[in-house]
């Protein structure tokens, strides 16, 4: 995995701590429109969030609802969803992440 969304305050850290290895862009406040833009081109799509936080059930929840496929993971603290599709943080219900955040 070298491309994921994330809550902000872990995308610019895995950013920087991975050495730009892993590029993550904030679901909700994107500061860097490079990074996005290589992160919404990157299929599947994978999703970072804090594990057992508002937007972890939120996101299985709506994942599931909407018929998509995907793989939760838990890593330190930390819920990885790995999708079955190329799905941007907009192809989510409008304000979803600002609900859920």
């Amino acid at each position: 995995i070298h491309h994921v969304y994330a809550d902000y305050w872990i995308s610019y850290a895995l950013t920087f701590e991975t050495e730009r290895n892993i590029l993550a862009s904030p679901v909700d406040f994107v500061r860097e429109p490079k990074i996005d833009l290589l992160v919404a081109g990157a299929y599947p799509s994978t999703y970072l969030v804090f594990a057992g936080g508002p937007r972890d059930g939120a996101l299985t929840a709506t994942l599931t609802e909407m018929g998509v496929q995907f793989e939760r993971v838990e890593l330190d603290g930390l819920a990885l969803f790995l999708l079955d599709r190329n799905m941007r943080q907009y192809d989510f219900p409008p304000g979803f992440w600002s609900t859920y955040g």
